[in-house]
C-alpha cells in the first residue's frame, strides 16, 4: 500500500469526504467540523498539519491520519485537551500531535502503512514526542507499538477516549515492550534523559511493564 501526503485540494477533499463516510454515514456520529452540505469533515488544525492517506487500487481513501507540529500552531481547545503545558520543557518544534487517524474496515492493513509512514515523518522532522487519543479497543494496539496512557479519560461527539503518549527515543521502554519501533531508533545524545521523561513528567502513570502483555 501507498501512503500519500494530500497536498491538492481534490486530495483534501477526498479525505475530507473519507472522514465523513466513516464517522457520520457508517459510525453515526455527530461531529464538530462536519459539513452536511458537501460532505466534509474537517477542522482548524488541517489548515497546517500534514495529512496522509492511503488509496486504494481505484483512488479512494481508505486510511488517513493528519500530523501537526506544536511549532505550527495549534488551537488553545487541543493544547488544553492533551495537557500540553506538562510538556513546556521540550521545544514545540519536536512535539507532535497525531489525530484523525481512520481506517476503513475493508483495508485493516492501512493502519499499519500509515503508522510506518508516521514514524518516518517523526525521525526526519527530528520529533521527541507524539501525542495522540484512541478508543478503548484500540488501547493495546497503541501500547504495543510503545504510547502509554498519560492522563484522564474524556468523552467526545464520536465516543469515550484514551489520551497516548509516546516518547520517540524512551529506548528502554520500546525494546522492553518488544516495540516495532525500536529498530527504527538510532542513538541520541541524551538518550538516558529520553529513557527516564516520562516518569519524571508523569510519575503516576509510570507502571512497571507486564511481561505478560508484551511477550519477546
Amino acid at each position: 500500500m501507498e501512503v500519500r501526503v494530500a497536498e491538492t485540494a481534490k486530495e483534501r477533499e477526498d479525505v475530507f469526504r473519507f472522514r465523513y463516510k466513516v464517522y457520520v454515514h457508517d459510525l453515526k456520529k455527530e461531529v464538530p467540523g462536519a459539513d452536511h452540505g458537501q460532505h466534509f469533515v474537517r477542522d482548524p488544525e488541517d489548515e497546517a498539519g500534514i495529512i496522509l492517506y492511503v488509496p486504494d487500487r481505484n483512488g479512494q481513501v481508505v486510511g488517513t491520519l493528519r500530523l501537526n507540529r506544536l511549532s505550527k500552531g495549534v488551537s488553545d481547545d487541543l493544547r488544553e485537551l492533551y495537557g500540553l503545558d506538562k510538556v513546556d520543557d521540550v521545544p514545540a518544534s519536536s512535539i507532535a500531535v497525531a489525530s484523525r487517524f481512520i481506517v476503513s474496515n475493508e483495508a485493516p492493513t492501512a493502519g499499519a502503512t500509515l503508522s510506518q509512514h508516521a514514524l518516518g515523518w517523526a525521525l526526519e522532522h527530528a520529533i521527541t514526542l507524539v501525542f495522540s487519543y484512541c478508543s478503548p479497543h484500540m488501547v493495546a494496539s497503541y501500547e504495543q507499538l510503545g504510547f502509554r496512557r498519560y492522563k484522564d479519560n474524556f468523552t467526545d461527539p464520536v465516543g469515550y477516549r484514551i489520551p497516548m503518549l509516546l516518547v520517540l527515543f524512551d529506548k528502554d521502554h520500546l525494546r522492553s515492550i518488544g516495540s516495532p519501533l525500536y529498530p527504527s531508533i538510532g542513538p541520541m545524545a541524551s538518550e538516558q534523559a529520553w529513557n527516564a521523561f516520562f516518569g519524571g513528567h508523569f510519575p503516576e502513570y509510570d507502571l512497571p511493564v507486564n511481561p505478560r502483555m508484551y511477550p519477546q
